[in-house]
Order: structure tokens, then C-alpha cells, then sequence
């Protein structure tokens, strides 16, 4: 397993689409943690320009450093369990089966939740108990 930090763009520029945050609360320096975003637990339906979008609802996967993948109410992995925001962006590894990316959580703040990027299916999105676990996380 190898770890990929690099930025690389792999499909048409998209420019970064965060209009979900309600103001700056929570996105100062050192309020949104760095984490490993495993592109095998996030669907390719989410990411169809070469990226995991802002705002993907993320859970942390047991066993663990610091590893987290798209929420999953199904999963039992620890990804049933909402951890936080995807911050920003990330680019689509160009080896998704053994590479994991570097990304940012947001853990805390307001946020425009008809704003966040997936509204229907199951996975990576916004539903009562991932509204539940997200206690420091306003939403409205």
C-alpha cells in the first residue's frame, strides 16, 4: 500500500465547489484535522470528474491510523458512523486499488446542508444519524 499526497488533475477542470460552509467558523488553520481518504470505500457515482467532492459525509474505518471512506449507514467497518465533512477537493488517485489520498475533515462549523454535494442513494449522505453523530456540525 503506498500513500499519495500529490494534487494531479484527472478529467476536466471543475473548480472547487464549497458553498456549503455557513461562514468561516471551523475552516481556520489547524480546525480542520488532515486525514487518509481511502478511494476504494467511496463511490464512483460521487466522484464522476475525477474527484471526491467537498462536502461527502465521511466515517472513520476501524483499525485504523487515520483512515476514513464515504459514510455507509450499511457498512460495519466504522464508516456507519459519520465523522465529519470532506473539506475539500480531492483528486481521484491514478492507482485507486492501492493508493490512499491526503484530505482535510471538517469537524466543526455551520453548514448549508441543500448545499452538500450528495442529496439521494444512501451512501455519503446527509441523513438523521449522520446529522446525529455530528454533534459539533450546525446544520440548516
Amino acid at each position: 500500500m503506498s500513500t499519495d499526497i500529490s494534487r494531479r488533475q484527472t478529467g476536466a477542470f471543475v473548480p472547487e465547489s464549497r458553498g456549503w460552509p455557513r461562514g468561516p467558523h471551523g475552516t481556520g488553520p489547524g480546525d480542520t484535522p488532515a486525514i487518509m481518504l481511502d478511494f476504494t470505500l467511496i463511490d464512483a457515482s460521487v466522484r464522476p470528474n475525477g474527484f471526491a467532492p467537498s462536502g461527502l459525509v465521511l466515517g472513520k474505518v476501524n483499525g485504523t491510523p487515520n483512515v476514513y471512506g464515504q459514510y455507509d449507514p450499511a457498512a460495519s467497518d466504522g464508516r456507519q458512523v459519520a465523522a465529519g465533512l470532506l473539506f475539500s477537493s480531492v483528486s481521484t488517485p491514478a492507482s485507486i486499488a492501492t493508493t490512499k489520498v491526503g484530505g482535510a475533515l471538517f469537524v466543526h462549523g455551520f453548514v448549508d446542508d441543500t448545499r452538500l454535494p450528495v442529496k439521494t442513494g444512501t451512501k455519503g449522505i446527509l441523513d438523521a444519524a449522520a446529522k446525529a453523530a455530528l454533534k459539533l456540525i450546525a446544520f440548516g
